[in-house]
């Protein structure tokens, strides 16, 4: 059939209209979806383009891995190189150019029940350098009924040890109240959190906070109250009448200088304490004894002339000395050294002291706060190319922040130290990709933290069945009763062992607790993990018999057995002094060597039932067991291993 020429137009124009408009509606299609995965900033735009991971923690903070980009679009901006600073890489920092990014984002509910935490590992006096995994097992192992469930890092430090009292942050840096490090070097900012739920803001930013100038001393209760205060006049110097004066040593050239006490109350075995120098200074513990000493490494003694606080003074009271933040922030007890604040009201913040930071393209660890109160924690990789991990500067720190809904945020620590690990399984796990290669060992750490009940757990496993045992040390007041989940099932603890049974062998098991509340069943961070042990083999029956072979006659043993789960590493025989290893259950041994009844035979059997490579063994003499020439199923042999392997089983 002919179609007209007109009709050939109308449908050429109709199949055109119809490219179009479908092309018109993709473009559009893609370009709101891009939208509204896309931030610009007054420079710069981020882009998530997928998130690869995402889990919730517990009390409500949430964990992200996102694949994103960045590009900058100011030409002012263009600072540095692609993998950042001019000590990173020689290619050009392009405009309009996408660039590859990896950011792992924390998100802290306002609401949540959670508290961050500045903390850093200092032992015997002195600070120490470590990854924040160690840094969290040491706030742990001194904060019994707090779990970490996850870390990033914090202040920037004194990394290279330069310091007369090396590794110690560059900011004043302060734990639950106590005033680990006053002063802050070069006028340093810092960052507050406020942990309490009714705070506006997760975090406060001060500039260049100052500190006391004299020490002041806390008078402990028995229940850990202060029950008395006030400030010490002197340091290391003679007192007066009425006045009352602190000793310790101090480090001059990166070495500690002893100091000699007369009639004091000395500290000997201090909780914690850090010697600075004559003007800062923090020391807790017991006092020990009262009278004269050289004052040790980690030591530190009270003098007193005040009446008043003599009738406190005695062994076994414990007592803090520390030089404390003066102004608004005395009253914080969580600080921690900060630098620029690169976002304010949501915009782009060029103008702070310190930018010259955010300048070049570095990874990067930041923190801000939405409008609801919320807290988000982004830490980015950098100067990994290879992976595609690129970095950020300044501009687009604050599109990112942005992006995930701040209006206002701030630096901590970047480059090499740029880490942050999460509880996953019951353990920290770091998750991001450090650019050293490595996690680095800083001098400080930043963790979330929340109350859980102090709790011995005791697991036990066989092929099918796990045992949990649970010791309470003590138990959180708002929690009716705790629950134990292993396989999606979840049990009562009730004083007694806890079995799950028809589990799978060989097989990994998540141990989850719960907490029965006025809400229901609350999920808490206490888990652990075991593997499910493997089916113990099981023999049928074990015969010895005569075959002639070539014309020549063998004893020919064979063990017919069932072992589903691979568990017998090797089979042998034992005759005499000689041991001859069984392969596919049959061993064959000529007639003339002996027969292997008459010659103390045995039948060795080594196995692996446990995955920590602990080998058992188990032995079956043939000695008692009778036969002669012609075939013969010495069922004695089968009847004793049998038994005997029931009863390794049981």
């Amino acid at each position: 059939m002919n179609i007209s020429l007109n009709k050939k137009i109308k449908i050429c124009v109709m199949v055109m209209l119809v490219v179009i408009l479908f092309t018109m509606y993709f473009s559009i299609d893609v370009f709101l979806n891009a939208d509204e995965n896309k931030y610009e900033n007054e420079g710069a735009y981020y882009r998530v383009s997928e998130t690869l991971t995402e889990s919730e923690l517990y009390e409500g903070v949430y964990y992200q891995n996102d694949s994103a980009f960045t590009a900058i679009t100011d030409e002012s901006r263009l600072i540095g190189k692609a993998l950042g600073s001019e000590f990173y890489g020689e290619i050009p920092l392009n405009l309009n150019e996408e660039y590859t990014q990896n950011a792992h984002i924390l998100t802290i509910p306002k609401e949540s029940e959670v508290s961050v935490i500045p903390w850093a590992v200092i032992s015997n006096g002195q600070w120490k350098l470590s990854t924040i995994l160690n840094t969290a097992r040491d706030y742990e192992s001194s904060h019994p009924g707090y779990k970490v469930i996850a870390a990033f890092n914090g202040d920037f430090f004194d990394i290279n040890a330069q310091d007369d009292y090396p590794y110690t942050t560059n900011g004043s840096w302060v734990s639950g109240g106590d005033v680990y490090k006053g002063y802050n070097t070069g006028g340093w900012d810092c960052v507050a959190f406020d942990n309490s739920p009714d705070a506006e803001h997760p975090f406060k930013h001060y500039d260049s906070p100052t500190v006391s100038s004299n020490v002041i001393l806390s008078i402990y209760d028995e229940e850990g109250n202060i029950v008395y205060e006030r400030k010490v006049d002197k340091v290391n110097e003679a007192i007066s009448t009425g006045e009352v004066g602190v000793y310790y040593g101090i480090y001059l050239e990166k070495k500690y200088q002893e100091t000699e006490v007369e009639n004091a109350f000395i500290v000997k075995n201090p909780i914690k304490t850090v010697a600075y120098s004559n003007e800062s200074f923090y020391g807790k513990g017991e006092i020990d004894e009262v009278g004269s000493c050289v004052l040790k490494q980690n030591q530190f003694a009270l003098k007193s002339n005040d009446t008043l606080l003599n009738d406190y003074l005695k062994k076994g009271t414990t007592i803090r000395v520390q030089y404390e933040l003066s102004g608004e922030i005395s009253k914080e007890t969580e600080v921690s050294g900060c630098w620029a604040s690169f976002l304010v009201d949501g915009l782009h913040n060029d103008s702070h002291r310190g930018y010259d930071y955010m300048e070049y393209r570095y990874p990067r660890t930041l923190i801000g706060y939405k409008e609801n109160g919320d807290m988000v924690v982004a830490v980015t990789d950098g100067r990994q190319a290879n992976k595609g991990y690129y970095g950020l500067n300044g501009v687009e720190s604050a599109a990112q922040m942005a992006y995930y809904g701040c209006e206002y945020a701030l630096t901590l620590d970047g480059g090499g130290s740029a880490t942050m690990a999460i509880l996953q399984n019951g353990e920290l796990s770091i998750v991001n990709s450090p650019s050293d290669g490595s996690v680095r060992s800083d001098g400080n750490a930043l963790l979330v933290v929340t109350r859980v009940p102090e709790i011995e757990m005791k697991i036990e496993s066989s092929a099918t069945e796990i045992s949990i045992d649970l010791n309470i040390i003590k138990m959180i007041d708002d929690y009716k009763a705790l629950y134990i989940e292993v396989n999606n099932e979840k049990k009562k603890y009730e004083n007694k062992t806890v079995i799950f049974n028809n589990l799978n062998s060989k097989e990994n098991y998540v141990i989850q607790l719960y907490a029965e509340t006025d809400d229901g069943l609350v999920k808490i961070p206490i888990q652990s993990a075991i593997k499910t042990k493997k089916i113990m083999f099981e023999i049928n029956s074990c015969s010895i018999k005569l075959v002639e072979i070539n014309g020549i006659e063998y004893y020919e043993i064979a063990v017919d057995y069932i072992d589903i789960d691979s568990t017998i590493a090797y089979m042998n025989v034992k005759i005499g002094k000689e041991k001859f290893f069984i392969e596919d259950g049959k061993f064959l041994i000529e007639r003339s060597y002996g027969s292997p009844l008459t010659c103390g035979g045995e039948l060795v059997i080594t196995y692996v039932i446990n995955f920590d490579s602990t080998r058992e063994t188990y032995v079956c003499n043939f000695s008692d067991a009778v036969i002669n020439d012609s075939m013969t199923i010495v069922s004695s042999i089968f009847d004793r291993i049998e038994k005997e392997v029931n009863d390794i089983f049981d």
